[in-house]
């Protein structure tokens, strides 16, 4: 039975976040983690929990939450990303990694988490179908990239 520990994330820690970094498809590197990491800190309503093996030590997983403020629906939780390393997956970290949230969610008075997801994971839409999420619509997400020089 794996034994793992919930804990918020430390900048020592961020090297291991990056083979979860790249699962998500984004680009992991412990510069552009250790910047975004001092981002994050300045805003308290984000907030980021690993996951790490008891018995190994190695960080396994990751949520990234933030609350989520909007004229248009109520107070809200939003989830950044989760990621779960392949080989410890379907042992219950992503559920509890979930429920960390719900309970911050709760203590903040937040009325509702949100989370978009691909369309293409399907075992991730079944995951979140299974913890009582439920599918509004279907959008797109747009990004535009600005140069920084």
């Amino acid at each position: 039975m794996l034994k793992i520990e919930i804990k918020n994330l430390e900048k020592k820690e961020l090297n291991g976040l990056i083979p979860l970094c790249h699962i998500l498809g984004f680009e992991g590197t412990l510069k552009n983690l250790e910047s975004r990491f001092f981002d994050l800190i300045n805003f308290p309503a984000h907030q980021v929990r690993i996951a790490r093996d008891l018995k190994s030590s190695t960080l396994i997983g990751f949520i990234h939450f933030f609350e989520a403020p909007s004229l248009l629906t109520c107070k809200t939780i939003e989830i950044g990303g989760l990621a779960v390393l392949p080989e410890f997956r379907r042992q219950g970290t992503a559920t509890k990694l979930m429920l960390e949230v719900e309970k911050w969610a709760k203590n903040k008075n937040c009325a509702s988490i949100q989370l978009a997801t691909q369309i293409m994971r399907k075992e991730s839409i079944q995951f979140y179908e299974e913890l009582g999420f439920l599918k509004e619509f279907q959008t797109y997400f747009m990004r535009k990239n600005l140069s920084l020089d």
